[in-house]
């Protein structure tokens, strides 16, 4: 039981472990940071009542019970992409992986796998407002690669201004585009 502790400790990935019930019998570390409940709070708890939306507990009650009772569901054994609820009563992305399991006991028991979307959904939001900024800039504009300093992308204005075509200008180092004696 120690090394089975050890093991949910030690992933990078939330843990938690329910069984035929709903109730959370196990919660690592990770799970502890993400959600931010202590793993004494959790463990006895009714899963959905802990880190599920309000308007998603039903659904997710009816995942769990159809899991537990033939062994698969819709969600067992796929990642999607769902709400989590964390202990301040906020919304956050997250990855769910769900595994029907054995207990020692020879009861059915659930495995939720999941990964916090917080930062990834932050860096794509940042992306996306990065290129529809470079996208619709009215002056042009060149990103290129530090080390090599090939042009990995211009905006449609930076085409406009030399008569290039984006195509025509991405892989080129800048320095092409420069007048020698400037």
């Amino acid at each position: 039981m120690r090394r089975h502790s050890t093991l949910m400790d030690a992933a990078i990935d939330a843990v938690i472990e329910i069984d035929e019930a709903g109730i959370v019998t196990e919660f690592n570390l990770t799970a502890e940071r993400t959600f931010g409940f202590h793993k004494a709070e959790a463990i006895g708890r009714p899963l959905v009542d802990l880190i599920i939306p309000g308007h998603r507990r039903a659904h997710y009650q009816a995942v769990v019970e159809r899991a537990v009772d033939s062994g698969t569901s819709d969600l067992v054994g796929k990642r999607v992409q769902v709400s989590a609820l964390h202990a301040n009563g906020t919304e956050f992305p997250v990855e769910l992986s769900l595994v029907v399991a054995e207990r020692l006991d020879g009861k059915r028991c659930l495995i939720a796998w999941i990964r916090d979307e917080r930062e990834r959904t932050r860096v794509e939001e940042s992306l996306a407002m990065r290129d529809h900024a470079l996208e619709h800039a009215q002056f042009g504009i060149i990103v290129s690669n530090p080390v090599t300093r090939q042009i990995t992308s211009i905006n449609p204005a930076y085409a406009r201004i030399t008569g290039y075509s984006v195509e025509e200008l991405v892989g080129l180092k800048p320095d092409r585009l420069i007048v020698p004696d400037e």
